[in-house]
């Protein structure tokens, strides 16, 4: 079920008795329920939060039969559901039709249910998953909260929001919260808000030197690698990134050689978003013999490197033949 069409449900007062909210992203269920509590005419009094483990059974059922105070409308949140007695759902299973058609029972937990409650929840109310949203819809959320706040995100700036976040809903909404209050007045926020409002972008440079040496510009490419050394990054770690850049590479080339459409391409290679729009210039820019040379020069600075060579003579003598 969509969320939109849940909340339409409580306007048009054709809610069921009982919910189970399943999934991992618990921001999402709690701005759900922020939207729903809105809704809700004195929720001091009509909107009530509880965690199973502390759940007095007889204060649950006492309050799940009373009627709402002025309202059309009263919900009872029970948060870990999963950790529920299973005589507590039996109680429910056995007594839901008593329920006032005013009040509302939501369940809530981020793990699995067995399968056992799931069937005896199933038959009493209706489950709503909260699963890890795509990536469209992660942009989708992102854009929609901002308006929110009267901002606009320029889609670079979503990109690397969203890679360098892991796509980590919790986590994009504490980063939101902080940009939007960064950025004051402004309603644009870009690449530099990012940076300037401390959020970690070090992976977007790492993007950026992969960029450069895909590019073959060899004085950007050097600037990017001081910058990054005087940084947090490893060594391993900007190795580990050209080797995926130039594994990616290989692996797109290798499908469209074979026929296979460049866009297409890209998708069957999970080449971030971001990138592609520049990823089949960089593909043009290398041979085959080109690539497995690079191979070669990033297996034998890594080697040098753990075996005591000094770390920025090595990258750059690196980024040198890579980029000639």
């Amino acid at each position: 079920m969509k969320i939109e069409k849940f909340l339409e449900d409580f306007e048009n007062r054709e809610f069921a008795k009982v919910y189970f909210l399943e999934g991992k992203e618990e921001a999402f269920k709690n701005e759900f329920l922020q939207s729903l509590k809105k809704k809700i005419i004195y929720p001091e009094f009509n909107w009530e939060n509880y965690y199973a483990e502390e759940l007095d059974s007889s204060m649950l059922f006492h309050s799940l039969f009373s009627l709402p105070f002025l309202s059309q409308l009263k919900v009872i949140v029970i948060k870990n559901a999963g950790d529920l007695p299973s005589r507590i759902i039996s109680q429910l299973s056995e007594t839901v039709n008593k329920i006032p058609s005013t009040n509302c029972l939501i369940l809530s937990d981020s793990n699995k249910l067995s399968a056992q409650t799931e069937q005896s929840i199933s038959k009493i109310g209706k489950l709503i998953n909260f699963g890890k949203l795509t990536r469209y819809q992660l942009k989708d959320w992102v854009i929609k909260r901002l308006k929110e706040d009267n901002k606009i995100m320029d889609s670079e700036a979503i990109a690397i929001l969203l890679e360098n976040t892991n796509g980590n809903l919790s986590i994009i909404a504490r980063e939101l919260d902080k940009l939007v209050l960064y950025t004051g007045e402004n309603k644009n926020i870009g690449l530099k808000d990012i940076e300037k409002a401390g959020i970690n972008t070090k992976t977007y440079t790492v993007y950026e030197l992969v960029d450069k040496i895909s590019e073959k510009n060899t004085k950007d490419s050097l600037n990017i690698l001081r910058n990054l050394l005087m940084s947090e990054i490893s060594p391993q770690q900007i190795i580990g990134m050209l080797r995926w850049q130039f594994s990616k590479l290989w692996e797109v080339k290798a499908f469209i050689s074979n026929g296979i459409s460049s866009y297409t391409a890209l998708g069957k290679a999970n080449i971030p978003f971001f990138k592609r729009k520049y990823f089949i210039t960089q593909i043009n820019n290398f041979s085959w013999e080109e690539l497995k040379e690079c191979f070669n020069l990033l297996l034998d600075t890594d080697i040098q490197i753990k075996r005591g060579a000094q770390t920025t003579l090595s990258l750059e003598l690196l980024l040198f033949r890579l980029t000639r």
